[in-house]
């Protein structure tokens, strides 16, 4: 139907002798904050026209001009440059065109609005705009206008923050997590989820009034709270704020003292290690304690590094490994430097069965030689 009418209006105008302006688009939603363009063009109809002076309307509490280009312009000797004003709502364009020209599509210029704030704003010709032809005669206009709806932007997504777990690229042990978020007096509700997807988006539905909640029991995982905020029928974008919990200490693991190094010398070495599910290991931390003094009795530990050489003792002790995780956890594990020649065996019965085997082969290969030496032959 619009291109039906167009088309009746320039035979109109062709057959009536009248030039047409058409600014475009002629409908069209934007949102406030946004901006985008605007064209203004003329049909000359019959037509060879050599001057122009427009003065186009718009609703400067709705919108304003940012930039009013001439590039391309059908407009070659600019009487002054385009004038522009955002207090009375105007756009004013004077010029010739030499030499004259006729067309169905003549760039005049191209507009840049900013949609100040929502409504229906119109943008149309003023009855004071003039067209002259070839001769200085005043050609007839037909006065096309755009209706353009201007809608109130969605909310950006609240500023989260959360008390409990400040940093979020980093674990914290404690399980129950607060999350507060900055509050628009015309926002009248939030909806939000909780959850491992770092991409959710909550349902269109008030879940709470209020800008802060307490989520207790976490369990340890990367999580992520998701909220967006209704105002004035709107619903707004999602925040997403990670949350990184872990409650878990480090998986249990056996520290180890090499008994082969303590059976040919008094320098003790302990090797360990272990995993975090979570967070990941931090550091490793060693004390060295009497075998007779009790482990809780707050031993002092130094930070260590595996393998670690135990200083040399003159009695028997324990070493306790403490790893920590990431988020603060921490396990300990303990191991008895005392030699135990049933664990030395178990530990390194393929060292010991090597041993005897190499040491067998030389008693063999040493008779051998023995016996050659004296002329006999081994049976």
């Amino acid at each position: 139907m619009l291109a039906a009418f167009l088309v009746l209006k320039v035979s109109s105008a062709a057959a009536a002798g009248e030039a047409s302006i058409l600014i475009t688009p002629q409908s069209g939603s934007f949102v406030e904050g946004s901006t985008f363009e605007s064209s203004i063009f003329i049909d000359t109809g019959p037509n060879n026209i050599n001057a122009i002076d427009l003065i186009i309307k718009f609703p400067p509490d709705l919108l304003q001009v940012a930039e009013a280009s001439t590039g391309r312009s059908i407009i070659s000797a600019w009487t002054a440059q385009p004038e522009v004003s955002n207090t009375s709502g105007t756009l004013k364009f004077t010029g010739g065109i030499v030499p004259g020209i006729n067309t169905s599509r003549g760039l005049i210029s191209s507009v840049k609005f900013r949609v100040k704030k929502a409504g229906k704003a119109e943008i149309f010709l003023s009855n004071e705009s003039s067209v002259i032809r070839e001769g200085g005669i005043s050609v007839g206009l037909i006065k096309n206008r755009a209706v353009l709806d201007l809608l109130i932007a969605p909310p950006l997504g609240p500023v989260v923050l959360s008390p409990s777990h400040l940093d979020p690229a980093r674990f914290y042990k404690n399980g129950n997590v607060t999350l507060e978020w900055d509050r628009d007096v015309n926002v009248v509700g939030y909806s939000y989820s909780f959850n491992n997807d770092p991409q959710d988006i909550p349902d269109n539905l008030v879940d709470i009034k209020n800008n802060r909640i307490q989520l207790e029991n976490v369990q340890s995982g990367i999580w992520y709270f998701h909220i967006k905020q209704i105002r004035e029928g709107i619903w707004g974008e999602t925040t997403h704020f990670p949350v990184r919990v872990d409650t878990i200490p480090p998986e249990s693991f056996s520290p180890r003292i090499g008994n082969l190094v303590a059976l040919i010398s008094r320098q003790k070495v302990v090797s360990f290690a272990t995993t975090d599910k979570h967070s990941g290991i931090n550091h490793y931390e060693i004390a060295i304690v009497d075998k007779d003094q009790a482990i809780d009795s707050s031993p002092l530990f130094v930070e260590a590094k595996s393998p670690y050489k135990l200083p040399v003792s003159k009695g028997p002790v324990v070493v306790v490994v403490r790893a920590y995780d990431k988020a603060g956890n921490i396990r300990d594990e303990s191991v008895s430097d005392e030699f135990a020649l049933g664990t030395f065996f178990k530990e390194n019965w393929v060292w010991m069965v090597i041993i005897l085997m190499l040491t067998g082969a030389g008693a063999i290969h040493m008779r051998r030689k023995h016996n050659h030496k004296h002329g006999r032959r081994l049976k």
